[in-house]
């Protein structure tokens, strides 16, 4: 199905668009790449790569011999696996060649991500942080001092590194010299999640039922955030500031940063809430342990959509650039959601078709001029096709130049996004 074809555009909101079949064991993470198509990483020890229009599977990535647990893509494109077999493993997305693989952790690599310098990073359950270079694969620094597990990560914006750890303890790192620089205790238990909000305060999240609020110089505890009656497994912060939490309470909570008030409790989850990611319309999906997935209204705390086709646990999502939603779980299987509601598919629609029409005449014009918006962004027919799948992901506000540049990965504004505008 393309976007434009009555299968895509008129499958009533809340609906399974397609099924991902070809795991045999639980999905544990899935990324989108740059070009569109969709990474799934599975305890059946292999990777996945989706085209998500047709619902095929292009390729399978084998090397590694335990669980995938994690992967990222990197700024290079090549794409970054961690596995329970103690290594990463490095690919090429195009011929899925496995290029190079990382050894040094002895334990289940748990995470993965990028530097903003682009160096690589990894936590293991062998209670260290390990910082790796991309080219020649080799481990440039240990990170050693939590004394159990590491469970989260965040990179602070001035560069610091933040883990929380098993050991009922946060660390803040210098990512140069990889000394510890300081220790954050509080917690009475693990420490589960940590991130920092858009106003440099460090959020974390941990097994004692609580969030607290660090300042990240002082390292001091400016807020304690109460309300749940089980651990606190993840937080976010929403686009208006405003900070979300999930626990195996069944529940999600909606907090004020400032003053530390609970603001809503969103309920209707039977089991554990295991992910939860917010949509670029501003509402807030959750999955859970009871094969459901909900989306949320983060003004009024309703629920808006059930979405019920999964078999076991929910465990992980993604929002494709189109708009789409993906849902991955223990029954193997990945599910691609239509959220959008007749009338907004249709009112997408005819904006869509404005799009296809100026993009024409665009890619039709003379070299001369052609040369002007990147023609070599632009020479494949399906760069055109991914131009309108991207245009999905801001179906809310079609006009907003900033998020056209992002989704096209065009390094300035360009004509085409100026000339699509004024169309719409």
């Amino acid at each position: 199905m393309k976007p434009g074809d009555d299968g895509f555009m008129n499958v009533p909101e809340g609906d399974i668009m397609m099924t991902l079949n070809g795991h045999t064991k639980y999905v544990c993470c899935m990324i989108q790449l740059t070009d569109g198509r969709l990474v799934s990483c599975s305890a059946n020890k292999k990777l996945r790569i989706w085209d998500t229009t047709l619902g095929k599977c292009l390729m399978t990535l084998i090397g590694h011999t335990s669980h995938v647990k994690c992967g990222i893509q990197l700024n290079d494109g090549r794409l970054v696996s961690g596995s329970a077999d103690s290594t990463l493993k490095i690919w090429d997305t195009f011929s899925g060649d496995c290029l190079m693989t990382l050894t040094g952790d002895s334990s289940v690599v748990w995470s993965v991500t990028q530097l903003t310098d682009g160096r690589l990073l990894s936590i293991s359950h062998d209670s260290t942080l390990r910082i790796w270079d991309t080219i020649s694969g080799s481990c440039l620094m240990t990170l050693k001092g939590h004394t159990r597990v590491v469970n989260c990560v965040t990179q602070l914006t001035d560069g610091r590194l933040v883990s929380g750890s098993f050991d009922k303890t946060t660390r803040i790192w210098d990512t140069i010299s990889g000394d510890c620089l300081m220790t954050l205790t509080g917690p009475s238990n693990w420490v589960l999640s940590v991130i920092q909000l858009t106003d440099g305060r460090l959020v974390s999240g941990s097994a004692d039922k609580k969030l607290r609020i660090w300042d990240t110089i002082s390292g001091r505890c400016l807020l304690m955030l109460q309300g749940h009656t089980d651990l606190v497994h993840g937080v976010i912060q929403l686009t208006d500031g405003r900070l979300v939490s999930r626990s195996f309470d069944k529940t999600l909570r909606i907090w004020d940063t400032i003053s530390g008030r609970c603001l809503m409790t969103l309920m209707g989850h039977t089991s554990y809430v295991y992910c939860m990611i917010q949509l670029t319309d501003g509402r807030l999906v959750s999955c859970s342990a009871d094969k459901k997935l909900r989306i949320w209204d983060t003004i009024s705390g309703d629920c808006l959509l059930t979405l019920q086709g999964h078999t076991k646990s929910v465990d992980c999502l993604i929002q494709l650039t189109d708009g789409r939603l993906v849902s991955g779980s223990d029954d193997s299987t990945i599910k691609i959601w239509n959220i959008m509601s007749i009338p907004q598919q249709k009112w997408l629609r005819r904006r869509l078709l404005a799009l296809l029409f100026e993009s024409s005449k665009i890619l039709s014009e003379p070299l001369k001029q052609f040369d002007a918006i990147h023609q070599e962004q632009y020479q494949r027919r399906q760069d055109l096709e991914l131009l309108l799948r991207c245009s999905l992901n801001i179906s809310n506000n079609i006009i907003n130049l900033k998020a056209f540049k992002v989704s096209l990965r065009v390094l300035s504004i360009s004509d085409i996004a100026i000339r699509v505008a004024e169309y719409l």
